[in-house]
C-alpha cells in the first residue's frame, strides 16, 4: 500500500517497503522553483533528506510536412521539425525524522 502526502510544491510518497521520496514537477521552465524552498518545505514536515536527483521526462520532435504553391502554381513540399522539451522533475529520497 502507498500513501501519498501533498506538500506546498508537490507530493511525497510512502511505499509499501518503507521507501520514502519526494517528488515535485517543475514543468519546462528547468529550476522555476527554488530548491531550497522545497528542501525547507520537507524538513518542516518533519523530513531528513538523503538524497536529491533531477529527472528529464518525456520531450520528443514532431516532423511536419507543409504543403503549398509558389507564385507560379507549383506544388512545393517542405519538411520540418518542432522540438517538444522535456519536463524536468525533482526527486528527493526522504527519511522521517524521529
Amino acid at each position: 500500500m502507498t500513501e501519498m502526502i501533498r506538500t506546498k510544491f508537490g507530493i511525497i510518497r510512502e511505499k509499501s517497503d518503507g521507501d520514502i521520496a519526494g517528488y515535485v514537477n517543475m514543468g519546462d521552465k528547468y529550476f522555476s522553483i527554488d530548491e531550497d524552498d522545497i528542501i525547507t518545505n520537507y524538513l518542516d514536515l518533519g523530513f531528513n533528506i538523503i538524497e536529491n536527483e533531477y529527472l528529464l521526462q518525456g520531450g520528443s520532435i514532431i516532423n511536419h510536412t507543409c504543403k503549398f504553391r509558389d507564385e507560379d502554381g507549383n506544388f512545393i513540399e517542405e519538411e520540418f521539425e518542432t522540438l517538444v522539451p522535456p519536463t524536468m522533475l525533482m526527486r528527493t529520497k526522504l527519511t522521517k525524522h524521529i
